[in-house]
């Protein structure tokens, strides 16, 4: 008996190490989409914002601050995703585009498309230009965009 007493309880250990380990591997993926979902709703919003700013101060062009938002109850400067920003530049004729990027990832990117049902003003940047999944190369960033980056691109008026 005095066998089996150490037996049972390297058994008993070997199990928890192996529930701990699944638990491990299959958490981390849930993690990863929970934070690319969080970061991908936070850009959507930040892209809203940065347009209502637009539409309500016609005639503006350069980088619209984050104290310049009127953000919504219960979003605040601390939900705008790190390295954030943007630039309004008029095209010319009346209109203007809107840059909107930050750092993010093609797992953000992903949840991106499937909330706005694979919106192609949503996109990220290759070499100084921004591609979306289903159109591919849409052109030019402006200078300064990170590669990498999550890159929104939004015409209006014109």
């Amino acid at each position: 008996m005095g066998g089996l007493i150490p037996l049972a309880f390297a058994a008993i250990a070997a199990g928890l190490v192996a529930f701990a380990h699944f638990g491990a591997t299959r958490d981390t993926p849930m993690l990863i989409t929970m934070n690319a979902a969080a970061l991908g709703q936070r850009f959507m919003e930040y892209r809203q914002n940065v347009l209502a700013f637009v539409q309500d101060n016609p005639g503006y062009v350069g980088t619209v601050q984050v104290a310049q938002l009127a953000l919504p109850p219960g979003l605040t400067g601390a939900s705008i995703p790190a390295g954030a920003s943007n630039q309004v530049v008029s095209d010319g004729a009346g209109g203007y585009y809107i840059y909107v990027w930050c750092p993010g990832s093609a797992a953000t990117l992903a949840q991106i498309a499937t909330a706005t049902n694979d919106d192609a003003s949503f996109g990220y940047t290759v070499n100084g230009d921004w591609q979306t999944p289903a159109l591919g190369n849409m052109g030019a960033v402006p200078a300064g965009v990170p590669n990498g980056d999550l890159f929104s691109e939004i015409q209006i008026g014109g």
